[in-house]
C-alpha cells in the first residue's frame, strides 16, 4: 500500500500539486475504503477490525455471506453474527 501511495503522491507533485495537498489526496482511496468497513460494522454490530478482515481478504468469498439473502449462505460459510434474522 505504501508504494501505491508514494506513486500517487509523486504523480501529483510532478503535476504541480503542492506537497501538502498531494500528501492528503494520495491517501483518499484508502479512506474511501474505510467508509464501507465502518458502515458494515455499524449495520452488523460487528467489531470494525473483524469486518475489515473479511472485507479486505483477497481471494476469499467470505464477504459473500453479507450479500446473500437470509438463510442462503454459501456452502461452508457461517453468517456474521448480527447479519441475519
Amino acid at each position: 500500500m505504501r508504494e501505491l501511495w508514494e506513486a500517487r503522491f509523486n504523480r501529483y507533485v510532478e503535476a504541480g500539486v503542492p506537497e501538502a495537498i498531494a500528501r492528503v489526496v494520495a491517501g483518499t482511496g484508502h479512506a474511501y475504503t474505510l467508509l464501507g468497513i465502518v458502515e458494515a460494522a455499524d449495520a452488523t454490530g460487528q467489531n470494525a477490525e473483524r469486518v475489515a478482515q473479511v472485507f479486505l481478504c483477497p481471494g476469499q468469498s467470505a464477504a459473500l455471506a453479507v450479500v446473500q439473502p437470509a438463510g442462503q449462505q454459501p456452502a461452508g460459510r457461517q453468517p456474521l453474527a448480527g447479519s441475519g434474522p
